[in-house]
């Protein structure tokens, strides 16, 4: 069994991201199998689930009764960098033969909007739930709660662990590996703010080291035509992160939309990569007790 998980973004959870992964991952597991790939057999059990927090947002909050351990920093610094480099080039050569797919990556020809976009101009557009992204950005203790639910419940899922993160739930998946000892195989954030704004990392930035021992690779997706990114990747600030860019929606949000999560699934890069982090969990040794 694999675990696909996803955090929402602002306004909670929005349908159809299930049946976007389950649908793109039999027909790329299909077409992978079809080319002679190594990996042709039975598609690997998915268990599906939505981490939800947005319950939490003006509420008197209650922290969750099982909260994984804080990481232990007094020790040994983590040095895995190697084994993650070795990953994360992989990912790279895969972002790099979507962006030769029609359905794939636009990073050559997209638009790069002026870099200074101000802090509370993101977290004051007028879309639907957006307090929800301000309460999460100045309310430490709402922050705290929110991040150790999300950590809790990814903590009980089955190993191997994907998480997809949209939006504001980047910001909150990327706490919560820095904070909490959860391992996570991969990574996938979409429609994030965090290539715009460094006031989201508080937390965790200036000193406080990333978390390589616990997260296996790190995919970041632009769509284009998406407000919130703002056709920024991470990696400047994030180089462990590999960016890809897509360029979909007929409309920058609502359904269909290009910063709709179902969207930015069904794109070529995220199913290819998705597709690929399956055949490797076939052979992935037994989680640890």
């Amino acid at each position: 069994m694999v675990s696909i998980l996803f955090i929402h973004g602002v306004g909670g959870p929005q349908p159809g991201w299930d049946t976007a992964v389950r649908e793109g991952i039999a027909a790329g597991w299909q077409d992978r199998s079809g080319s002679g790939s190594d990996s042709a057999g039975p598609l690997p059990s998915i268990s599906t689930v939505t981490l939800r927090y947005d319950d939490i947002f003006g509420a008197e909050p209650a922290p969750p009764a099982h909260v994984p351990p804080v990481v232990d920093r007094s020790g040994p610094a983590e040095d895995r960098r190697a084994e993650f480099t070795v990953r994360r080039e992989k990912l790279a050569a895969q972002v790099a033969a979507a962006a030769e797919n029609e359905s794939g990556t636009d990073g050559a020809k997209r638009l790069r909007p002026p870099k200074l976009v101000p802090s509370a101009a993101v977290v004051r557009m007028p879309l639907p739930g957006m307090s929800h992204a301000m309460a999460y950005r100045r309310d430490l203790q709402v922050r705290d709660i929110v991040r150790a639910r999300v950590a809790s419940r990814l903590f009980a899922a089955a190993e191997p662990r994907i998480v997809i993160a949209h939006s504001l739930g980047s910001v909150v998946a990327l706490d919560a590996l820095h904070v909490h000892d959860v391992p996570v195989d991969l990574l996938v954030t979409i429609g994030s703010p965090l290539g715009i704004d460094r006031g989201w990392a508080r937390p965790w930035e200036g000193g406080v080291a990333f978390p390589h021992a616990r997260l296996g690779a790190w995919l970041n997706v632009v769509n284009t035509r998406d407000p919130i990114p703002w056709s920024r990747g991470v990696q400047e600030r994030f180089p462990e992160a590999v960016d890809a860019f897509i360029s979909a929606g007929s409309r920058p949000v609502g359904p269909g939309g290009a910063h709709d999560p179902v969207t930015y699934i069904s794109s070529g890069v995220v199913i290819s990569v998705l597709v690929d982090a399956l055949a490797t969990a076939i052979d992935r040794p037994q989680p640890r007790p």
